[in-house]
């Protein structure tokens, strides 16, 4: 029960930040645990870069040495040899000592962990306290224990919420990736939640709930955010952000059932690299394969406007790569279909492009 006052912000008491520790201090920990004044600098290093700092990591990767023989007890000292550690490889090893250790948690606090790793490397009590259906004690009994043998730490406040992150990205990722749950279905009731709560006026950042979306089997909503998110980042000028949205909302797309729905959001995606490849990064070749993308889709049958707005952008990305003759067939191409269409204003557009390669 302390505890949970403690982590409520009791004015009895005074709540503690539990990080992963600075090296100095991993230093007089590994001191304790060997009986030694001080601990060798090569083998201090090697323990902090491969535990980032957190207690039970540096721990199990001791006990690993001892194992391996790099570090031995001979007449009641400590050796330790230094040339065996280039040949150690650890990650392994640890990941299996680790989801060990963590497995001797009660079923309740593990399976918080587990849905904390799929909220993502930090997470706040009202999302966890949504997917996990706990009570307000339960949850803060896993997060006393969690904190407490510090494979969680506190984070910053999200408004009027609790926040907290895992010790280091690598345990998150190691607990989602071994986590065996229904992830996309609890992707989306996660992504459904936090929509919700940005709905009402919570701080809630487009790209956390596209984070979700994208994980999911709401391939209509990763398709959406996913685009949301490119077009967001490309005004900012952020390229390769806006890029990797497009893949996303690509790859989306692609795995909608029905072809009607599908073929339109695949030719608005590739439209839209395309566009961004020919007029903000200026790589013509990308965006000659994505314009001849949308025609290998859309067929000459297709939808007329995205087929002539098409043949404009080849006319325009020839005429850069000096292609005179394929820049003036493509704009030859466009203007019949705007006219067709009667758009007279992109007629007009197309005409003043023409005159560009003339001139």
């Amino acid at each position: 029960r302390t505890g949970l006052f403690v982590l409520t912000g009791s004015n009895q008491f005074h709540l503690l930040r539990l990080p992963s520790l600075t090296m100095q201090d991993l230093g007089k920990l590994l001191s304790q645990k060997l009986g030694q004044k001080t601990v060798p600098d090569t083998l201090l290093d090697f323990i902090y870069q491969n535990s980032s700092g957190v207690p039970l990591f540096a721990l199990e990767i001791l006990k690993y040495l001892f194992e391996k023989k790099a570090l031995y007890v001979e007449k009641s000292f400590f050796r330790f040899e230094e040339q065996l550690l280039k040949g150690i490889n650890i990650p392994d090893t640890i990941e299996k000592t680790i989801l060990g250790n963590l497995r001797k948690y009660p079923e309740e606090v593990l399976n918080f962990l587990n849905l904390a790793s799929l909220i993502g490397m930090e997470f706040d009590l009202d999302s966890i306290k949504f997917l996990t259906g706990y009570e307000e004690d339960k949850t803060f009994e896993s997060l006393f224990i969690l904190l407490k043998d510090r494979i969680l730490i506190q984070a910053q406040k999200r408004l009027n919420s609790l926040a907290y992150a895992f010790a280091t990205p690598a345990l998150q990722s190691l607990i989602y990736k071994n986590f065996v749950g229904d992830k996309e279905a609890l992707h989306r009731k996660l992504a459904y939640f936090l929509e919700g709560r940005k709905s009402r006026g919570e701080e809630i950042e487009t790209e956390e709930i596209a984070s979700h979306f994208i994980f999911s089997d709401d391939y209509f909503k990763a398709y959406d955010y996913s685009l949301i998110c490119a077009i967001k980042n490309q005004k900012d000028l952020d390229f390769p952000q806006a890029l990797k949205y497009l893949e996303k909302a690509l790859a989306a797309a692609e795995k909608l059932p029905a072809e009607k729905e599908r073929i339109k959001r695949i030719v608005q995606t590739l439209k839209q690299r395309g566009d961004l490849f020919l007029k903000n990064i200026g790589d013509l070749n990308l965006a000659l394969k994505d314009y001849q993308g949308i025609l290998k889709t859309v067929g000459l049958s297709g939808n007329l406007k995205l087929i002539a707005e098409t043949y404009k952008d080849l006319g325009e990305l020839f005429r850069l790569k000096h292609d005179h003759q394929n820049g003036l067939s493509f704009l030859i191409k466009a203007k019949e279909a705007f006219q067709k269409l009667k758009d007279y204003k992109e007629v007009a557009h197309t005409l003043n492009n023409l005159g560009n390669i003339y001139w």
